[in-house]
Formats: structure tokens, sequence, C-alpha cells
């Protein structure tokens, strides 16, 4: 059966579709608008250049020094999001 755009490739089976809730001190990837320095190892971070901020402790921090704790993160929010969704049938 063809989606209402006409074929069957664009249409985007919401069963496995995953969206993970986001809170308040999530930590966050983003491109800096600024000239920045890390917190962690002070290296200078260029305008537009890949940074993780962390609300709770009000940190920025470079590529190489946040990168593992934002992944370590986001693997562990996305298993206890999975987790307690299997659950939880609304």
């Amino acid at each position: 059966m063809d989606n209402i755009y006409g074929n069957k490739k664009s249409f985007i089976n919401l069963n496995n579709f995953f969206i993970m809730r986001h809170y308040e001190n999530d930590p966050r990837a983003f491109r800096t608008r600024y000239f920045s320095t890390c917190a962690k190892c002070s290296k200078k971070l260029p305008q537009d250049s890949l940074a993780y901020y962390f609300p709770a402790t009000r940190k920025l921090l470079c590529q190489s020094c946040g990168g593992a704790v934002y992944n370590a993160f986001l693997s562990s929010a996305t298993n206890e999001e999975y987790y307690s969704r299997q659950y939880n049938y609304r």
C-alpha cells in the first residue's frame, strides 16, 4: 500500500521509532557560537566547534574531554528509557 507521498520508501513505521525524553539537567552536544574554553583541559574552542555542555555543573567541555562522558550518559539514558517504557503500557 502506498502512503500519502505515493511511494513505500518514505513511510516511517512509528512502532520502531524511539524518541528519548530530555530533562533539564541532561548534557547537550552543540556547536559553539562564540570562542570558548574547555573547563577541564583549558583548550581554546574556536567558533562553530563541537562542544558538550553539562548544566548540572555548568561546564563546557571540548570533544576530547566530554565525548566519552556524554556517550556514557546517552547509553545509560537510552537503556533506562527503553526498559521503563517496556513495561509501561499506555
